[in-house]
């Protein structure tokens, strides 16, 4: 059959140009009969399919990946709640304690912080008890108005925090009910156990990190 000044020949199962006299070179056919693939230069090209053993191996490798983090995501999702879980029922009991004094549970450890460590700065608060250096503030306003507190700038350079004696004793009435129920949250343990679920908490805390870089 002629085709544009040429002429196409049959060998075997592959299709040749040939123009005048001009080396031959295979048509523009993709496989000749045995399934072979050529490329248009006329060379035999290697199958651009995947081998099906390759492609199972390939999602297994993946099912595996996903199998294993849906799996870390299950531990770290159910941990995460079980501290939360904790959080939520000691606050709601220590609150109750705290009630009695008129003081809140920030308010506490503020007061207990101040006790321990006497012309501390706000700044630092905040970095113990982990909250915005704002929300500090605002607690310390409400503890100066009821005489729990003294801040006092020393010739112009930082505040510094004290606990008056009013404030030194509603500490000295609150912390042994407190104490009382935070015992009550670990009296099932024996001391081995509270060791470990210290270190596992101040780990778990860690990797947390600091809410207010957040």
């Amino acid at each position: 059959m002629n085709r544009a000044g040429g002429a196409t020949v049959v060998q075997g199962s592959v299709a040749f140009n040939v123009v005048g006299s001009h080396t031959v070179r295979p048509v523009h056919s993709n496989h000749d009969r045995g399934g072979h693939r050529y490329s248009p230069q006329g060379t035999l090209a290697r199958s651009s399919r995947p081998s099906p053993v390759a492609s199972a191996s390939q999602r297994w490798v993946t099912m595996s990946v996903i199998e294993s983090t849906t799996e870390q995501s299950d531990d770290a999702a159910a941990i995460m709640q079980l501290v939360t879980d904790s959080y939520r029922s000691s606050r709601t009991q220590i609150d109750r304690v705290l009630g009695r004094f008129d003081l809140s549970a920030m308010q506490y450890g503020l007061l207990r912080r101040i006790a321990q460590d006497p012309d501390i700065t706000g700044a630092e608060l905040a970095r113990r008890v982990r909250v915005s250096a704002q929300a500090v503030q605002n607690q310390l306003a409400l503890l100066e108005q009821r005489s729990l507190i003294r801040r006092t700038r020393n010739h112009g350079k930082k505040i510094k925090v004290r606990i008056t004696p009013a404030g030194r004793q509603k500490l000295a009435n609150a912390q042994p009910l407190v104490n009382a129920v935070q015992a009550r949250f670990v009296e099932s343990f024996d001391p081995n156990d509270r060791q470990v679920l210290r270190k596992l908490l101040s780990v778990y805390v860690t990797a947390a990190g600091d809410p207010r870089d957040s």
